[in-house]
């Protein structure tokens, strides 16, 4: 884990939602729990809101469902993957990744 002091924000990299630590022009990969939305366990509550088991999930976005289990516990995704589960549980999580980086960004800038 890197410590270091500075404005962070949420960034897509690479594919990934991740957490860029800015301090002094050096940019590191860091995930405080305060502010990340663990986009896992939003998947499998909106999963479960709808009722639907996943197995189902899996059918819909063509993976096998072990491999459901294991998103449930990512705390990032890939967004192509993110997109396809957005579509099947006619959810965008996306939104819910922008409201998560905007707090996080106007936290960090007043702590600044």
């Amino acid at each position: 884990m890197v410590h270091t002091l500075g404005v962070g924000c949420l960034h897509l990299f690479r594919g990934m939602v991740t957490w860029r630590y800015l301090r002094l022009g050096i940019t590191t990969i860091k995930r405080p729990a305060s502010f990340m939305l663990h986009i896992g366990k939003h998947i499998k509550r909106r999963l479960e809101e709808l009722e639907r088991s996943p197995a189902w999930l899996a059918k819909k976005i063509n993976c096998d469902r072990t491999n459901i289990y294991k998103i449930f516990n990512r705390s990032s995704i890939d967004t192509e993957l993110l997109a396809r589960i957005s579509k099947a549980l006619e959810y965008d999580f996306f939104i819910d990744l922008s409201k998560a980086q905007e707090n996080s960004c106007d936290i960090s800038a007043t702590e600044a």
